[in-house]
């Protein structure tokens, strides 16, 4: 509920959000609006999110992206657990087609599959491949159209 306060823009809506974020939690919270982007932060970190069709700041340049489609929204996450990333594609393809370009990608850049992360369930596709340094999380499905989604995180391994 906080989100879509703070993405209405004017400073009430802004104020309000933030108020209800610090009751909720007990701390201090701010929030950020410039045009398309949110940025909230408190203590624990920040969590950004944009709907401008840009990547979010710091995304890794050795992730490849999917050819095509519309980046629909970007969230960058920067908290003590370290950084991470989601991304939202609307694709004109079948998920599970889109999610094979998208892993043909990743192989091609070096990544390699995670063992017992595909899996295929009715209309929706997830890859998990790793390069030691990020682990990616591509998963694809159709819904109005088709969402391809991609999710960033440091590699545990």
């Amino acid at each position: 509920m906080i989100l879509p306060l703070a993405a209405c823009g004017d400073d009430l809506a802004t104020e309000a959000a933030e108020r209800i974020a610090e009751n909720a939690g007990g701390g201090e919270v701010d929030i950020e609006r410039d045009g398309d982007d949110v940025t909230i932060r408190n203590e624990d970190g920040e969590v950004s999110v944009s709907t401008s069709g840009r990547l979010p700041a710091g995304f890794p340049e050795d992730v490849p992206l999917p050819e095509g489609g519309t980046l629909v929204s970007g969230v960058a996450a920067d908290t003590p657990d370290g950084k991470g990333w989601a991304l939202t594609y609307s694709v004109d393809a079948q998920a599970a087609d889109a999610v094979a370009a998208a892993v043909s990608r990743l192989e091609a850049a070096g990544y390699e599959p995670v063992e017992g992360g595909s899996v295929s369930m009715g209309e929706m596709t997830i890859s998990q491949h790793r390069n030691g340094t990020w682990l990616v999380s591509v998963s694809g499905v159709e819904s109005d159209g088709t969402v391809l989604q991609y999710i960033v995180a440091p590699d545990p391994s």
